[in-house]
C-alpha cells in the first residue's frame, strides 16, 4: 500500500494525469512515509519546501480525517 500511496503523491506533486496539488501530494506522501516508504519521505520534503504553513496544516487535517474514516480491522 505504501508504494501506491507514494505513486499517487508523486502524481499530484508533478501534475501527472491529475492537476498539480501540493496539499494532496503532501497528504499521500505523508501516509506512505507512515507506512514505511523511505522514498516517500524524500519526496515529501521536496513538496514541503514549496508549501505554505497553511497548506501543510490543511494537508495534515485531510490526513487525520482519512485515518479517522478508515475501517478498523475488527469491523471487517
Amino acid at each position: 500500500m505504501a508504494a501506491a500511496q507514494s505513486n499517487l503523491g508523486k502524481m499530484y506533486a508533478n501534475g501527472e494525469s491529475t492537476p498539480e496539488d501540493d496539499v494532496e501530494a503532501f497528504m499521500w506522501l505523508s501516509l506512505s512515509k507512515a507506512s514505511g516508504s523511505v522514498m516517500a519521505g524524500k519526496n515529501l520534503e521536496i513538496v514541503r519546501r514549496r508549501m505554505t504553513d497553511e497548506q501543510i496544516a490543511q494537508a495534515q487535517r485531510r490526513e487525520a480525517e482519512l485515518w479517522q474514516n478508515l475501517p478498523n480491522a475488527q469491523d471487517e
